[in-house]
């Protein structure tokens, strides 16, 4: 179920042993950068004020809070305490889609040079989530009673109409109009695309790794066909029988690549929070109250 390796086995184990190591850095370099607030006249916090109070550094640091926490799961998923390698067959593919999605997806708010653009590309991104959230109690309302079924209608209603009311007074403070941010959230591919070539990850590399591994979050035949190890065949008729097992020179480049966006993500977060704001006056939100 998966290709065992010692440490000092092989050039491929060392090489498997640092990337693993360096997605497992990845979550003190968060927790440095986390800590310390904005620099008040940094870039990161007047986009802070200029969208409340839904932060868009808020939203930053929770991406890359789920992308840290993916890539400390691929190094318990394929590193023993014993310091032996285990590669999973398919597992950690789902692992690496998650954290380049996450990655792409913070520095896809920050890359944008002027203000106006960053706090579009927030709203887009939660309206987005509201959609979701919509869908997710719709699909919960099965099993229930009408009266159960009503009330839980009523909550999500008020929590969507409270969010809303947030989007709309940040993006007038901000010269936004509605349309430009609702349901405008653009594909995954193109997030991950501009993402990727941002941080020099050119020729959609990015792109394709994202994509490799997302053929990996469902079953897919010829993904694992044409990706994954097949060894001693056995012939009977039309049945060819055989063992199917991980590639590590794949396993290492996937996961140094989901790393390293992680990583330029991360670096993107600690420089726009020490860069000096230069877009004056900061708009400032007129939130309605509850």
């Amino acid at each position: 179920m998966g290709e065992t390796l010692l440490v000092d086995e092989n050039e491929l184990a060392v090489l498997l042993t640092d990337v693993l190591d360096r997605q497992a850095a990845l979550s003190d370099a968060f927790d440095r950068i986390q800590k310390p607030n904005s620099q008040p006249r940094s870039v990161m916090a007047c986009d802070n004020l200029a969208s409340a109070p839904m932060q868009l550094e808020h939203f930053v640091s929770y991406c890359l809070l789920q992308a840290v926490d993916l890539g400390r799961a691929m190094r318990s998923m394929l590193r023993g305490d014993d310091g032996s390698l285990q590669v999973p067959i398919m597992a950690f593919y789902p692992l690496v889609r998650a954290q380049i999605e996450s990655a792409s997806m913070a520095i896809w708010v920050m890359v944008p040079r002027d203000r106006r653009s960053r706090i579009l590309r927030r709203l887009q991104a939660a309206h987005d989530e509201l959609t979701h959230e919509r869908a997710l109690t719709k699909s919960g309302l099965k099993g229930r009673s009408q009266s159960e079924a009503n009330d839980l209608l009523r909550k999500e209603a008020l929590r969507q109409k409270r969010h809303k009311g947030y989007l709309r007074a940040i993006a007038t403070a901000n010269g936004i109009a509605p349309d430009d941010y609702e349901n405008a959230l653009p594909p995954w591919e193109a997030i991950v695309r501009e993402a990727g070539e941002s941080i020099d990850l050119h020729n959609d590399a990015l792109v394709v790794v994202w994509r490799l591994a997302s053929g990996f979050t469902h079953p897919s035949f010829r993904r694992g066909a044409s990706v994954l190890e097949f060894t001693h065949p056995d012939t009977e008729g039309d049945v060819l029988s055989g063992v199917l097992s991980s590639r590590t020179d794949w396993t290492i480049s996937l996961i140094g690549i989901a790393g390293r966006a992680s990583g330029r993500a991360l670096e993107r977060w600690r420089d726009l929070k020490l860069q000096v704001n230069g877009e004056r006056p900061v708009p400032v939100p007129l939130v309605p109250k509850r």
